[in-house]
């Protein structure tokens, strides 16, 4: 790895090769330079002008300094200050030391004072130049810090490097500034102020100027002159086509201390105006013309309400107007003052409208607006964020009305405001004890302040888990569950058929099925039950339908309804039927009968055919649940036919000779023969086995008679008996009577036991 980098290597090479170093010695680095550059110096006799390291051996004794002449650089000249090091030392000896070579002192540097020079050019062709004393016409002043000097003539000027420099302009009589050319090329200002950072060439344009001169009627008014003030008359000189703003003090007292106020220019222009100057060669005179002034107070009552004069709204009571003037002035009709008091206008003090033109005269002394304050209501709702309505308009958040004294006010407050879903608040009263909604305020003082106050309502949300199982009583009573706030609300879950209580959840808890709920917030709270087995009153029906006959047919299909009966709804083995499904059984005295299907609110199930009449009590047993029990009373007959509803008729479960079913759509025909389904029409001629299809090559017809009544006919099936392939289910054949009407109602008869009405519908 080198030792040294490519300049260091180089530079101990020449000094192993000149004897000046023994191998081994210790090499530093030493920077030398000047400060601001461009400064020469000397470093062991030999001249440098810029930036230069050195590599010595460490102690080695070295010389810097200055050279014997130094070189001259037009328009820069450099004043030697001292050395400095690069710990911050400054030397003083002079400009020659004698340094240590040390690595801790890495760099010295030559600190210089540099000057630049300022050239002022001035054209000589004009006698107008001269610094004597007189106005500042044909003058250049150039100011360096803590000096400033008066020119004539061109000029060189040496400035320190960094100064600010300020140089003013004043251009001999009859000429006008257009511009600097040479440093400043395109500056048109006459007063420039830059950093001495370089040489600098200054010398102003002029070019003829027109002779403008200002006086005013009567003489020694005050004029402005670009934003300057003189006292006419005065004379400018400005250059051909320049433009300059012409002004004067609209009111001002002469010598005498009479008033006098500008009336016009002679130009035409306005009191400000904008002036162009012309040609050169023709002098101008502009006259400001002042009027006799009258001093006049426009004022309100009470004191410092807003007026507007001569279309400026102001404050200001005093005016000084010219003798014969006219003016506008105008009162606003509704205004209010700094303290938010309203206030109504009434009437000018020499009459008129609100807003009107006056005219000045000599016994002109002014105008007073009289206003009338007005009383003030302030409606509010307490929480604010209640719309009211004051008046017929809409007041968000509170509103303030003001009206003459003694005028009625009409406020309106809505029965409640939602705020959420759970929350609300409930109009109570008026902060005066007032309780009705609507009503009407009148306004007998300076301030009124006029509440409407709203409790806060929290909905007490109570549900049940499962969902619906239980009902909910609460004291005090709600119609939609809300309840003002710090209300004790006494709550009772009752449990609805099929659930039994268990204990509650969120803001209630324990296990009674009553308890307090204080009503400082939404609260909600959860009734937690568990299934409890249940049947409905004359829960155990004709599977088919509702039948006329309140019993039930020993060995017809029939439906269980309730709740909670079964885990979930579980289908059995068509045949032979299972007597249990999903952990469920049914019983009837030492029977368990076959079951169809169970769910948690039906059970479908055979009763054994051989069951003598009478009554029985039925038991639904469901494992690890109490069983539940209902009455069943059995009879021979009580028919029931399976209907399909259509609308809100119930058509008949019927198929055609095809055994497609007959529906709306493909209706029965007069003649045809067609098949009804039902249940529970008394006993075969023969043996049915409880919870087994009817084989399919066995016929087992009805033991008692069966007829079908359509209206007034009375028709006498072709066939009536258990249906093959089917459990519990008999089938009835007849012949479509050719003139049955469309749709035909029925119903048929088992041994005189009527069944349900069904449709049939017949096509033609």
């Amino acid at each position: 790895m080198p030792i040294c980098n490519l300049d260091m290597c180089r530079w101990i090479a020449v000094l192993l090769a000149t004897g000046t170093l023994w191998a081994g010695e210790k090499i530093v680095s030493t920077r030398v330079s000047s400060e601001p550059p461009g400064g020469a110096f000397t470093v062991d006799g030999q001249t440098y002008n810029g930036p230069v390291t050195f590599f010595w051996p460490e102690n080695s004794t070295h010389v810097l300094g200055l050279p014997v002449s130094t070189p001259i650089t037009p328009n820069v000249s450099y004043e030697f200050q001292w050395w400095l090091n690069s710990n911050g030392d400054k030397m003083l000896d002079g400009p020659t030391i004698a340094i240590t070579a040390s690595a801790e002192i890495p760099a010295y540097v030559a600190v210089w004072k540099v000057f630049y020079t300022v050239t002022l050019v001035l054209d000589q062709t004009s006698p107008s130049w001269s610094c004597e004393a007189g106005p500042p016409w044909g003058k250049v002043y150039v100011s360096l810090p803590d000096t400033e000097s008066c020119y004539a003539a061109s000029q060189v000027i040496w400035g320190e490097s960094g100064k600010t420099v300020l140089v003013q302009v004043y251009p001999p009589t009859g000429l006008a500034f257009v511009g600097w050319i040479g440093t400043f090329q395109g500056e048109s200002a006459p007063t420039l102020s830059f950093v001495l950072d370089g040489p600098k060439t200054l010398q102003p344009r002029f070019t003829p100027a027109a002779q403008i001169t200002l006086t005013s009627v009567p003489e020694q008014m005050q004029v402005y002159a670009d934003r300057e003030v003189f006292f006419a008359p005065a004379v400018f000189y400005w250059a051909e086509g320049s433009q300059h703003l012409l002004g004067v003090v609209p009111a001002q007292f002469d010598q005498t201390g009479g008033l006098w106020v500008f009336d016009s220019w002679s130009d035409g222009g306005a009191a400000y105006h904008d002036y162009t100057a012309g040609a050169a060669n023709v002098p101008v005179t502009l006259t400001a013309r002042f009027v006799r002034g009258v001093p006049v107070g426009v004022i309100s009552s009470p004191q410092g309400l807003k007026l507007t004069v001569d279309g400026l709204a102001s404050t200001q009571t005093n005016f000084a107007w010219g003798l014969g003037s006219h003016h506008t002035i105008s009162a606003p009709l509704e205004q209010t003052d700094s303290a938010g008091r309203h206030y109504l206008f009434r009437s000018w003090s020499g009459g008129g409208p609100a807003a009107q033109q006056v005219t000045v005269g000599l016994d002109t002394t002014g105008w007073t607006a009289t206003y009338e304050p007005l009383n003030s209501l302030t409606v509010r709702a307490d929480p604010s964020e209640v719309p009211l309505t004051v008046d017929g308009a809409a007041c968000q958040g509170g509103c303030t009305v003001w009206r003459s004294a003694g005028a009625e006010v009409a406020v309106l407050a809505p029965a409640f405001l939602a705020i959420g879903d759970a929350t609300r608040v409930q109009f109570k009263s008026w902060s005066d004890g007032v309780t009705t909604l609507s009503r009407t305020v009148k306004l007998n003082a300076d301030q009124q302040t006029l509440v409407a106050v709203y409790p806060y309502f929290y909905l007490l949300a109570a549900t049940s888990d499962p969902a619906g199982a239980a009902d909910f009583l609460f004291e005090p009573a709600s119609s939609d569950g809300f309840f003002a706030v710090g209300t004790s609300v006494a709550v009772t879950a009752q449990p609805r058929a099929g659930f039994r209580f268990r204990y509650w959840e969120g803001d209630l808890s324990g296990g009674l099925r009553s308890g307090t709920v204080k009503a400082n917030g939404p609260r909600t709270i959860r009734a937690v039950l568990e299934p409890a087995p249940y049947i409905a009153p004359a829960g155990v029906r004709n599977a088919a339908a509702d039948t006329p006959e309140s019993g039930l047919a020993a060995g017809s299909i029939i439906a269980i309804y309730g709740s909670s009966l079964a885990p979930t709804q579980t289908t059995g083995p068509r045949s032979p039927l299972a007597q249990t499904l999903a952990g469920v059984t049914v019983r009837l005295a030492d029977r368990i009968l076959p079951l169809f299907f169970v769910s948690p609110e039906q059970i479908n199930a055979q009763l054994p055919a051989g069951l003598t009449l009478g009554d029985y009590t039925l038991v639904v047993h469901w494992e690890g649940h109490p069983e539940v029990k209902a009455g069943v009373h059995v009879v021979r007959n009580a028919p029931g036919l399976f209907t399909q509803p259509v609308g809100a008729l119930q058509y008949a479960l019927a198929t055609h000779a095809s055994g497609a079913l007959v529906t709306p759509g493909e209706p029965a025909r007069p003649g045809e023969t067609i098949t009804l389904f039902g249940t529970g029409f008394g006993p075969y001629h023969g043996n049915a086995p409880d919870g087994f299809a009817v084989p399919k090559t066995l016929n087992l017809p009805l033991a008692d008679p069966v007829k079908i009544l359509a209206g007034d006919l009375s028709l006498d099936p072709l066939f009536a008996g258990a249906a093959q392939g089917e459990i519990g289910v008999v089938v009835i054949r007849f012949q479509i009577p050719a003139d049955a009407a469309s749709p035909l109602e029925l119903l048929v008869t088992a041994n005189g036991k009527r069944s349900n009405t069904v449709v049939i519908p017949v096509g033609r």
